[in-house]
């Protein structure tokens, strides 16, 4: 009894393992058939290292971390230096596309924030 217990749940183990490695078969397959040429690493992922080195993109890019060993960091072609001067993530995020020369400005482009006329209506009649 026990042991048709342990092969049943040994089963849907493989099973799920199985899907689990065919999905991200899956995603790798759309990933390199649609041909990326830049891949910029906001985080320290581990995923983005290993898209960055079996995609072999053209431009890759991302920020030097003490968390990632050396085989992390040459997963790219760029490793930026960022401080982590307090500034708010979106403006460092900035500092990787200023490695790459895709953007040449001192400061990080404004946020602004548009509401649909629609939209203001229902609030505006929603708090009355």
């Amino acid at each position: 009894m026990i042991f048709l217990f342990f092969l049943i749940a040994l089963t849907i183990f493989l099973t799920f393992l199985t899907l689990f490695f065919l999905r991200i078969f899956l995603i790798f397959k759309i990933l390199f058939n649609n041909r990326y040429d830049l891949i910029v690493q906001f985080s320290d992922d581990w995923r983005g290292a290993l898209i960055s080195r079996f995609l072999d993109v053209r431009l890759s890019v991302t920020r030097k971390s003490s968390r990632r060993g050396h085989i992390w960091h040459k997963s790219f072609r760029f490793v930026a230096n960022v401080a982590n001067d307090g500034r708010p993530a979106a403006e460092q995020d900035v500092d990787l596309l200023r490695k790459i020369k895709l953007y040449d400005g001192s400061l990080a482009p404004r946020l602004n924030l548009t509401i649909k006329n629609e939209a203001m209506y229902f609030v505006e009649h929603r708090l009355v």
